[in-house]
């Protein structure tokens, strides 16, 4: 069996809630524990335990900013046995109390990973820029989700479909501009409000998004790898660049190269000048 099939069951458990620790992976790989603690760190640098308490850490910040369920409801669902131990080991982990963490004006990335078995693209090129703000014109496009992020559990396959239809049929550069909001809606956590459009558009509505600092990237992406490749921007590229998301939308420019589609994100941060000087405000 091999380390990324160990690495699936693992996250595969901690997305479900369910408990899991160094016994049940040997049961389900047939390796003893000392191997497999051994093989673990040897690919990901950290020992399981840590993992484990890391990954349950990053799917509670996601649950606290992008979702309305309860504090109490979050912690029973991660598995944990009570709602003050919880919050003892998400404040040892990021530094933040539960609360303090939902309201913070910044979304903290300290102590968030990503699952390391589908950490398998190259993001070399990234920056910081600043960027005046603006407006796109065009197609609201309305979408759902659901934490954990899967295909099946929301409607933002949809919208990604839509994209890439529409940049099949474009001959220029087209712009997604996205705000994402926690929701009451009871079946989804979060509601996506898009505008799919170009600067100047003469139809539809308008989207704008903020002046201030982003953090940039452009990779090349397809309709089957562009939400995971975001996913990994933000649940690894963050953390390794330690940056700190502040409120506002994302956007998203995609042009074709020939037969290559190319998508640049910026993503609203944290300048470095606030990040560095802020616990004297």
């Amino acid at each position: 069996m091999t380390i990324m099939k160990i690495l699936e069951f693992v996250d595969a458990h901690v997305e479900s809630g369910r408990r899991t620790d160094i016994s049940s992976i040997s049961k389900y790989s047939g390796y003893s524990s000392r191997h497999i603690q051994r093989l673990f760190h040897c690919v990901t640098g950290m020992n399981i335990g840590e993992y484990v308490r890391r990954r349950r850490m990053t799917r509670a910040a996601l649950l606290l900013r992008l979702s309305v369920r309860t504090i109490a409801d979050i912690s029973l669902s991660l598995g944990f046995d009570s709602q003050q131990s919880f919050n003892r080991e998400f404040k040892k982990m990021t530094g933040y109390a539960p609360r303090q963490y939902r309201d913070a004006p910044c979304w903290p990335y300290k102590a968030l990973i990503g699952r390391i078995a589908r950490s398998l693209y190259d993001f070399s090129e990234t920056e910081v820029v600043f960027m005046d703000g603006g407006t796109i014109t065009g197609q609201e496009i309305i979408s759902w989700g659901c934490i954990p992020y899967s295909p099946e559990n929301g409607t933002v396959e949809a919208l990604v479909d839509h994209v890439f239809s529409a940049i099949a049929g474009a001959g220029h550069e087209l712009w997604l501009v996205t705000e994402i909001k926690a929701t009451s809606n009871g079946k989804y956590d979060y509601r996506v409000k898009s505008g799919l459009g170009i600067p100047g558009g003469k139809t539809g509505g308008d989207f704008p998004f903020r002046t201030g600092m982003y953090f940039k990237t452009t990779f090349e992406t397809t309709r089957e790898t562009h939400m995971e490749q975001f996913h990994h921007i933000y649940l690894d590229l963050f953390m390794e660049k330690k940056m700190d998301r502040v409120n506002g939308a994302d956007i998203m420019i995609f042009r074709r190269e020939g037969e290559r589609i190319l998508c640049t994100v910026f993503i609203p941060v944290v300048s470095a000048f606030f990040r560095h000087f802020r616990h004297l405000l």
